[in-house]
């Protein structure tokens, strides 16, 4: 395991770079992040309640719809034949 010492590290180089960095580019550079990652989640957000509510449309449509027209000849067809089945199954108690 390495041991550093303050020697080690370039505290001068550090200082002289920390002394270019402008307060007022750094201010604006940070202004400008927090607006750019602002508009992205808002932009995630309003995606997902256009996303949603386009989902909402077309499930209110399709039932609406179904509603209108009423169930279709298959829906039909599969309850009349539980319906006659359940028949049967009655009519065989009497029988039997």
């Amino acid at each position: 395991m390495a041991v550093l010492t303050l020697d080690d590290f370039p505290l001068e180089e550090i200082k002289r770079e920390a002394a270019k960095i402008r307060f007022g580019e750094f201010l604006l550079s940070l202004i400008g992040w927090t607006l750019y990652h602002a508009a992205f989640v808002v932009t995630l957000l309003f995606t997902k309640v256009i996303w949603g509510s386009v989902r909402f449309t077309v499930a209110s449509c399709k039932a609406g719809s179904v509603a209108a027209k009423g169930p279709g000849k298959r829906a039909i067809i599969e309850a009349q034949q539980r319906r006659l089945k359940e028949y049967e199954v009655r009519l065989a108690r009497f029988e039997g």
